[in-house]
Parts: C-alpha cells; sequence; structure tokens
C-alpha cells in the first residue's frame, strides 16, 4: 500500500492529512472518493476515514479532558459520529453515502463552536 503526503490527489494511494476536517482536505478526499472503483480503492478510502476519525476522536477526548462545554463535546460527538457513518458507507460501497457524510460534516463545521481550533 502506498501512503501519500496530502498534496497528492491519487485515487490509488492512502492519503494522510495534516486536518482531515479543512475544507480544502474534505474536497480532496470527496475527488478522491468520486473516483473509487476498485476494491483495493475503496480499502484505501476505508483508511483515510480511520484517519479522520482518530483526529476526531482525540479532539472529543481532549474537550472531555479539559472540562470544555457540552455543546462542544456533543459537537465532536456529532462529527465523529458521521465520519463513522461515512466509514460504513465507504466499506460497503456506497459511494453517494459515504459522501454524503462528509456533506454533512462541512455543514457542521460552518458552525464548530469555540472551543475547536485548526488543526485538530
Amino acid at each position: 500500500m502506498k501512503i501519500t503526503g496530502r498534496t497528492d490527489e491519487a485515487v490509488d494511494s492512502v492519503v494522510w492529512e495534516d486536518d482531515y476536517f479543512a475544507t480544502a482536505s474534505i474536497q480532496r478526499f470527496l475527488r478522491r472518493l468520486a473516483q473509487t472503483e476498485r476494491d483495493e480503492q475503496f480499502l484505501f478510502r476505508e483508511s483515510e476515514y480511520d484517519c479522520a476519525f482518530r483526529q476526531i476522536d482525540i479532539e472529543r477526548e481532549r474537550l472531555a479532558r479539559t472540562g470544555e462545554s457540552p455543546a462542544a463535546l456533543a459537537f465532536a460527538e456529532q462529527v465523529r459520529d458521521e465520519v463513522w457513518r461515512g466509514h460504513d458507507c465507504v466499506g460497503g460501497h456506497d459511494i453517494d453515502g459515504a459522501a454524503n457524510a462528509w456533506q454533512v460534516i462541512l455543514r457542521l463545521l460552518e458552525h464548530r463552536p469555540p472551543a475547536f481550533g485548526a488543526p485538530w
């Protein structure tokens, strides 16, 4: 498996992002997702969802540990749940469902609580 840096648009690799929740990162992910056709490409996207899940789960744990507002914690859990939904969709070869999860995340991020920084 090839793992590449965040500027690589290759559909045949796992692309690592510093911040999976930056708008540009999500747009790159959506472009790769739209080109995903073969089984191994689905595995690459699933791996990328795994990385995004780790990022938001670490942020959720930080918010819980530092006693941030319940709203900020609930927000992180909403985003995490959408990442997991997208992960399940791509695992089932459901490109539309996986893309929809990122669209929901983009809408959520428009209203992110002040406790969130970037990159996470």
